[in-house]
């Protein structure tokens, strides 16, 4: 039976009732742990049933219980690297992990999340052929090519990771998104014939040349703020693009007939932010008129 206080009671919550029998744990098939302060995972291998566990937030090294829990498809375990700096030395711990051998017969998951985990290596990858969508930034990680025993991944983010190449992503057949913002990746290429990516979160990065978007008519959401793109032309053919952030004036260089001459012309879009922007009151006037129904942020960066 569940000795850990904490996830007793989060049991108790969640099932409305107070004594807990092994009929009710083997019921569980997803179960919401995150911030509790955990140190302890142990009794998390009495839920053979659990197909979504989230325990991000807490204070774990070890998560070896989990181990058989075949059922599992979700696992969320990093923590957030957005938390302000009181709430971070508020806590009493984070989450932590450097022996992955717990996934060996995990193979059922495809969502996995170990942000912020201080996570140098991805190798445990190759113990998950069904992942589709994997949450690693903030992480110390320098190489993503073990991705490539990942056939189904189909959305990677690898925010603020010292990553430089994502030359895998060619072996990626099934990939439709990828955050490689706050990194040091320039070339792009090897995104070459990924026509039906959605997402591509790029800003602050290295990149230049977005040539290889132009393709990608599928794409509805796009971060080039804090790159060094100079040409925004290959964006023209991306009718369906919704959201999009570019530099204006920084890395890079975009002239106000640039502006003019493409973003009008995206007929989907919904909300564009221009950091660095210098445009004069008559040239702001005139892309609004341009753009009656699209909506212009000036100087936002990042995610919009």
């Amino acid at each position: 039976m569940i000795q850990n206080p904490i996830i007793l009671q989060a049991v108790r919550e969640m099932l409305g009732k107070q004594a807990i029998t092994e009929s009710d744990i083997l019921s569980v098939t997803e179960l919401e742990l995150s911030g509790k302060s955990l140190f302890d995972a142990s009794d998390l291998s009495q839920f053979r049933n659990l197909e979504k566990l989230s325990i991000g937030e807490n204070c774990l090294g070890d998560l070896s219980p989990i181990s058989e829990l075949t059922s599992l498809k979700e696992l969320q375990a990093g923590n957030d690297p957005f938390l302000s700096e009181q709430k971070k030395a508020a806590r009493k711990g984070k989450n932590h992990y450097s022996d992955f051998s717990f996934l060996r017969r995990l193979t059922n998951l495809t969502h996995v999340s170990f942000v912020d985990a201080d996570i140098d290596n991805i190798e445990f990858v190759a113990m998950l052929p069904n992942l589709t969508d994997f949450w690693a930034y903030s992480n110390p990680i320098r190489d993503i090519s073990p991705l490539a025993h990942c056939p189904k991944l189909y959305k990677a983010y690898f925010y603020d990771c010292p990553i430089t190449d994502i030359s895998v992503c060619k072996q990626l057949p099934a990939l439709c998104g990828i955050a490689i913002n706050s990194t040091g990746v320039s070339d792009l290429s090897p995104l070459e014939g990924h026509d039906d990516f959605t997402y591509l979160d790029a800003h602050d990065s290295e990149v230049a040349d977005i040539s290889v978007v132009r393709t990608m008519t599928k794409m509805n959401y796009l971060t080039l703020a804090g790159t060094k793109v100079t040409d925004i032309t290959p964006l023209l053919p991306l009718q369906k693009l919704q959201w999009l952030t570019l530099e204006v004036k920084g890395k890079g260089r975009l002239r106000f007939e640039q502006l003019l001459a493409v973003l009008p012309k995206l007929r989907g879009l919904k909300s564009v932010a221009l950091h660095s922007c210098d445009l004069t009151k008559a040239q702001r006037l005139r892309l609004k008129l341009r753009m009656p129904f699209k909506k212009i942020k000036y100087d936002a960066h990042g995610a919009l």
